[in-house]
């Protein structure tokens, strides 16, 4: 992947989407023992997952979890600093992460919260986002994000996402299941994950097959 590019990965369930980002971003129930993932010339698979995430390399999670105790913007202010350092002016810092989360259409009052609990589906995802804007990373992985989100709020998410990656020219893969996604978007590369590989890859018209014909169906046509 080259920086700025949007990738696509789809796959049945158990194709091992999920677990290549959370292997790539050093959990602790995933071992790589063999190969290697190159960030900008930094090989991750030596590091753990604090310096992997300090090299550049961001994760949406598909099923964010709850953190009690620990509100939104308190996370997003100590993440910022351990990668950039003390933030001189908090209150100016934390007025932008509310103007952010209002463009995600996120209620203000969500960053005295604790993280996630109590949240909405599509209201953890929103905040994913929130957290990724923050930290710039230079790749990131987006475990179904359009996943409890409705169709308003995926347009609004598009288009976040969209002027992210043109700002920033951060690397963004997605993985999903639906191309609702992606007709906002502009996709470099659909990628096919069958049993822990991809074994194919093309432009929006693969997702398109995949959302008419079905997995199965596409996967008997390129004989797999």
């Amino acid at each position: 992947m080259r920086s700025g590019e949007i990738h696509v990965l789809m796959g049945k369930n158990g194709s091992g989407k999920s677990t290549l980002a959370m292997a790539l971003s050093g959990h602790p129930d995933y071992v790589i023992d063999s190969g290697s993932c190159v960030l900008e010339k930094t090989e991750l698979v030596t590091l753990s997952a604090d310096e992997r995430a300090r090299a550049g390399l961001f994760v949406s999670f598909q099923t964010p979890i709850e953190i009690a105790g620990v509100s939104v913007f308190q996370l997003i202010k100590t993440a910022y600093e351990q990668k950039f350092g003390l933030i001189e002016n908090v209150l100016n810092f934390y007025h932008e992460v509310e103007r952010e989360a209002t463009l995600l259409g996120i209620p203000t009052a969500s960053m005295h919260r604790s993280i996630h609990e109590g949240f909405s589906g599509g209201e953890k995802k929103r905040l994913e986002l929130l957290q990724m804007k923050f930290l710039k990373p230079r790749f990131a992985f987006i475990d179904e994000i359009d996943s409890g989100l409705d169709v308003d709020a995926i347009t609004m998410v598009s288009q976040y996402l969209k002027e992210m990656v043109a700002d920033s020219q951060m690397g963004c893969v997605i993985i999903t299941h639906y191309e609702r996604l992606l007709k906002y978007l502009p996709i470099n590369a659909v990628h096919l994950m069958s049993k822990g590989s991809i074994v194919t890859s093309g432009d929006t018209s693969l997702a398109d097959q995949i959302m008419r014909d079905g997995f199965d169906s596409v996967m008997k046509k390129l004989e797999l």
